[in-house]
């Protein structure tokens, strides 16, 4: 067994009492996340059916349906590459572009976030973030989401943001 001194920060999250998985509040918490989760992958499974930036690509990828016109189904197989269904979520996958070939860089993956829930993304990451100006707000939104004209739609949303447009300083 390994003693720390106590004032330290190692000796005090070694004296922290570890709670077991068997603790009813916990299990409650872990099923109650599992729940949101599901309904949530469920919003998501029917938002990305129905959505005209994802749709055709989801249908391809799970089903292997194409759409009737020639040029468009070219396009949705080129597209597809670009991404994955895991658990019923459609990801995008990226590479982060390097000045420097060597350096090696691992593939990102973004939730593919339908028309219906882009607002909402927006709103809380900006609102609720203490109205973050757009590059922050682009940089968090591009580490974990995608949707066309992602750059476009936030840089729209931030500027026409009534409480930042009052209280913010103008931007050359």
């Amino acid at each position: 067994e390994i003693k720390f001194r106590p004032n330290t920060p190692m000796g005090i999250l070694s004296s922290v009492k570890i709670e077991t998985q068997n603790d009813a509040h916990d299990a409650h918490s872990i099923k109650m996340y599992k729940t949101q989760e599901q309904k949530l992958n469920e919003l998501h499974g029917k938002g990305i059916k129905t959505c005209p930036d994802f749709g055709k690509i989801y249908a391809y990828l799970d089903q292997g349906e194409l759409p009737n016109d020639t040029d468009l189904a070219r396009k949705v197989v080129i597209e597809a590459e670009n991404y994955a269904i895991r658990d019923g979520t459609l990801y995008h996958l990226y590479r982060p572009r390097t000045k420097r070939i060597d350096r090696v860089m691992a593939t990102v993956s973004q939730i593919c976030i339908p028309k219906q829930f882009r607002e909402l993304i927006a709103q809380q990451l900006h609102d609720n973030n203490v109205h973050i100006g757009f590059d922050r707000l682009y940089e968090t939104v591009r580490a974990r989401f995608y949707f066309m004209n992602m750059c476009a739609y936030l840089h729209e949303y931030v500027i026409t943001c009534l409480d930042c447009q009052q209280c913010k300083r103008e931007i050359h």
